[in-house]
C-alpha cells in the first residue's frame, strides 16, 4: 500500500516538474525584403484598422504568414533597417491577406509602435490560426529591407497549418490516458484477488 501512494506521488511530482515545461518561450527574426513589386494602398493605423492611407496608395510589401502552437501574447517588431526607407510599417492578418482588399481580414496596423522609425504588434495569438504580418514602408514606390521578429509564448512556425493542439492538450490527454491505464490496472488487480 505504501508503495502504491509513493507511485501516485511521483505521478503528481511528475505532473508538477512536467506543467511549467511545456509553454516554452519563441522568437523568430527574418528579414523583410520591400524591393519590388506589386504595391497595395496600405491600411491606416487601428486596432483593427478601419480605412485606408489617402496617400500610401502604392506600398510594396512583404507577406510572412505563419502560426503559433500556444495561446498566448506576443510581440512582432521591425528591429532594425538593413536598406532603404527607415519608415517601416507592420499590418497583421488572420487567415489570408489580399493586397487587392488591404482592410479584409486585418486584425492591428502600427507606424511607430516601437518609437520611430520601427513598428511594433503586441498582440494575443490564438494556437492554430494562420496569420500574416505584413511589413511595407510609410511612404510610396520605397525600397526597404528590415529585420523583424516575432516572439511569444509558443513556438512560431513559419508557413501555414491547420488545427494543432496546443501542448498543454496534449499533456491533459496524455495524464488522463495514464489515469484509465492506471484504473483499469487496478480493476483487473482486485478482480484477480
Amino acid at each position: 500500500m505504501k508503495l502504491r501512494s509513493v507511485g501516485f506521488s511521483g505521478l503528481i511530482l511528475f505532473m508538477a516538474v512536467l506543467g511549467p515545461t511545456v509553454a516554452q518561450a519563441g522568437l523568430v527574426s527574418y528579414t523583410a525584403d520591400v524591393s519590388d513589386g506589386p504595391g497595395y494602398n496600405r491600411p491606416m493605423n487601428g486596432n483593427p484598422p478601419t480605412s485606408q492611407s489617402g496617400f500610401a496608395t502604392n506600398n510594396f510589401f512583404d507577406a510572412q504568414p505563419f502560426y503559433v502552437d500556444l495561446t498566448g501574447q506576443y510581440r512582432m517588431e521591425v528591429v532594425a533597417h538593413l536598406s532603404g526607407s527607415r519608415d517601416s510599417y507592420l499590418i497583421l492578418y488572420e487567415n489570408s491577406f489580399d493586397p487587392a482588399n488591404p482592410l479584409g481580414n486585418a486584425l492591428e496596423a502600427d507606424d511607430d509602435g516601437a518609437g520611430f522609425p520601427f513598428s511594433r504588434i503586441d498582440r494575443i495569438l490564438t494556437a492554430g490560426t494562420n496569420y500574416i504580418l505584413v511589413t511595407s514602408t510609410f511612404s510610396n514606390n520605397v525600397l526597404a529591407s528590415y529585420t523583424n521578429e516575432i516572439e511569444g509564448q509558443g513556438n512560431i512556425n513559419f508557413g501555414s497549418t491547420s488545427a494543432v493542439p496546443e501542448p498543454s492538450s496534449v499533456v491533459l490527454l496524455g495524464i488522463g490516458g495514464i489515469a484509465l491505464a492506471g484504473c483499469g490496472w487496478r480493476r483487473k488487480r482486485r478482480a484477480a484477488a
